[in-house]
């Protein structure tokens, strides 16, 4: 993703490279999200498996997935070394480091109460809740020590507009001015020989 320094908004490229999906339906916490067959296959808490069909989320329960509660692992995108989440029990989570010889745990936390990402933002891992209206705050997690700092609102980034919009719209302004009161010396200058003869 890139961000537009004059509007302040978001933008893959290349363009198109995202596709957008239906939402998964209201209710139940999103225990796991994976990929089987092809297919993005996901488990709710108190629902069946379900799947992203062409149509949109369907039931995935008759094709022999595993009960709905099961623990999971998922890979964490973006990080520097090979890590991922696992669920533990009483709704705590782990960050761990996948190693040629085993695992490493870096850090556990307690699942935040609304919907969360964990992604790897270099060679840190930030824990990501929304707050509403578009926000959103953020957990760093040191890659070192595994120590879970407390949580920061992001703030909204202000557009550079006056530089990239404002600026050449003065210019052109400015520029079309000129040019009118040239256009009216011109004028009256024709029109004054005109008179002389």
């Amino acid at each position: 993703m890139q961000r537009n320094p004059a509007t302040g908004a978001y933008y893959s490229l290349p363009p198109g490279r995202l596709e957008i999906h239906p939402s998964l339906p209201a209710g139940g916490e999103l225990l796991s999200a994976s990929v089987r067959g092809g297919t993005l296959e996901v488990r709710r808490s108190g629902a069946k498996p379900e799947a992203l069909g062409a149509s949109g989320w369907i039931d995935a329960s008759d094709s022999g997935a595993e009960s709905p509660d099961p623990p999971f692992s998922v890979s964490v995108p973006g990080a520097a070394r090979r890590a991922r989440l696992v669920r533990l029990d009483s709704g705590m989570r782990a960050i761990e480091y996948v190693t040629g010889s085993g695992v490493v745990r870096l850090a556990e936390f307690e699942a935040p109460s609304r919907a969360f990402a964990v992604l790897g933002v270099g060679d840190r891992f930030g824990i990501f809740v929304p707050t509403g209206e578009g926000g959103a705050a953020v957990r760093w997690v040191d890659p070192v020590d595994g120590t879970v700092a407390p949580q920061q609102v992001l703030e909204p980034q202000p557009a550079d507009a006056t530089t990239w919009v404002c600026l050449p719209v003065l210019a052109v302004m400015a520029a079309g001015a000129f040019a009118g009161l040239a256009a009216r010396r011109f004028l009256r200058l024709k029109s004054s020989v005109a008179e002389r003869r």
